[in-house]
Parts: structure tokens; C-alpha cells; sequence
């Protein structure tokens, strides 16, 4: 007897689109997708410069590596 197939699923979703189909909180998140397309935690994204004391949030692109 076979067993049946088990798939767990774990993201991590950086959106910048507002999408309230899939209750987003904002339009620059961060969220945590487990098991579902819709997260299970997520926080507004944003970018602060320690050197400078200056947040970043809108000035283009931010790389994640």
C-alpha cells in the first residue's frame, strides 16, 4: 500500500503589489507563505541606512542576497 503524498510548502514573499484577494497589509511587504499563498506573517519592507540615518523606503530597486 502506497502512502499518500505529503507536500509542505514554505515561502518567503516579497511583494509590491497590494492584492486584497490574498489579505495583503500593504503594498511593500515582506510575508511568510506556508502551505497557502496567502501569508501567515508579513511585515511593510522597507530599507534603513545605518551610515547616513536615512530610510530608504522608495528609492529603487533594493537587492536581497
Amino acid at each position: 500500500m502506497a502512502m499518500p503524498a505529503i507536500n509542505h510548502i514554505f515561502a518567503i514573499e516579497l511583494d509590491t503589489v497590494l492584492n486584497n484577494d490574498m489579505l495583503d497589509i500593504d503594498d511593500n511587504h515582506v510575508g511568510i507563505d506556508i502551505n497557502d499563498l496567502r501569508s501567515t506573517d508579513s511585515y511593510t519592507a522597507g530599507y534603513y541606512d545605518n551610515k547616513n540615518g536615512v530610510n530608504q523606503n522608495g528609492l529603487g530597486p533594493i537587492k536581497v542576497d
